[in-house]
């Protein structure tokens, strides 16, 4: 009878293993990979990326988060002794070797929709934390989807852009002019060379493809640098596509980082500019919990030639 009691106890046990390496792995993971020793002119950084905001405390949608949730993510960061960094010193830290406070973390905002600013902006204020939003040039203003009156969430308005930028603690950069295409709203528009990304498609040839991207690249740093004011220095990539040619190009037009949408955690060199190209990102959603947001912020570094 004990013996039927001991195997019992070993199966339940077992299961109990099984289930809690299923819903547990990040924190197995963050156990047993091993974190690299940093140089002293290292920095581990960890890229949070958000899309849009709400004021439901549960969204069917990853890339939609609650005010609440959102407050709750903030909090945990300022509880925790996060800082919060702008582009513009992450820059500064690889350029100069201006040193960047402990713990630093970037905050990424993709797309540029209104809720950026009547929900995150206000969370921001809160807890006089930094972020970048990473803006669809075409979309400023938008209720609608260009010529085809289709509605969309409201995206960001100039005015709205600006009096966040004066803040001191939103910057807004790149995420293309239009080059984050919706497939079925362009084929109403009867355009049959849709991007959905920033890459090269299979209609392009070399001239054309570089005339389009190069004509893109232009639009939205005049609309970065004129409009909004900013410095010309980052882009995320649609989709997180990106290749040689996408970098080798918005580095000849100034943009001195970029962001993916790869998971991992970042290591960031001065005088290594290389160390700003693709950052890795992890995406954060209602579902993330302060313990996975935890394990994103303290995960195992890798160097780019790693």
């Amino acid at each position: 009878m004990k013996k039927k009691y001991v195997l019992l106890i070993l199966v339940i046990g077992l299961a109990l293993s099984l289930i809690y390496a299923r819903y547990n792995y990040r924190m197995i993971l963050y156990y047993i990979t091993p974190d690299i020793t940093l140089n002293a002119d290292e920095v581990k950084l960890p890229v949070l990326v958000y899309h849009h905001f709400s004021e439901e405390k549960k969204n069917q949608s990853a890339l939609v988060v609650g005010r609440e949730n959102f407050r709750r993510q903030i909090k945990y960061l300022k509880d925790n002794g996060y800082h919060a960094i702008s582009i513009r010193e992450l820059v500064d830290f690889v350029e100069k070797e201006v040193p960047l406070p402990e713990k630093p973390v970037l905050i990424t905002i993709d797309d540029g929709y209104e809720s950026n600013y009547t929900i995150a902006f206000e969370v921001l204020k809160e807890f006089n934390t930094k972020a970048t939003i990473f803006m669809i040039g075409h979309a400023v203003g938008s209720t609608s989807y260009k010529e085809t009156g289709a509605p969309l969430d409201p995206y960001i308005t100039l005015e709205q852009g600006r009096e966040m930028i004066a803040s001191g603690l939103v910057s807004i950069q790149s995420h293309s002019m239009d080059m984050h295409q919706i497939a079925d709203y362009e084929k109403y528009l009867n355009n049959d060379k849709i991007r959905i990304s920033a890459t090269k498609k299979d209609f392009d040839t070399d001239d054309s493809y570089l005339e389009y991207f190069n004509q893109d690249t232009a639009r939205s740093k005049q609309q970065i640098t004129q409009d909004f004011g900013e410095d010309w220095l980052a882009y995320s990539y649609p989709l997180g596509h990106y290749d040689d040619l996408t970098e080798e190009l918005l580095s000849q037009s100034g943009i001195k980082v970029t962001m993916s949408v790869d998971k991992g955690m970042n290591v960031i060199q001065m005088k290594n500019p290389k160390t700003l190209r693709t950052l890795k990102r992890f995406l954060v959603s209602d579902k993330t919990s302060d313990q996975t947001l935890s394990y994103m912020l303290r995960a195992a570094g890798r160097r780019k030639n790693d």
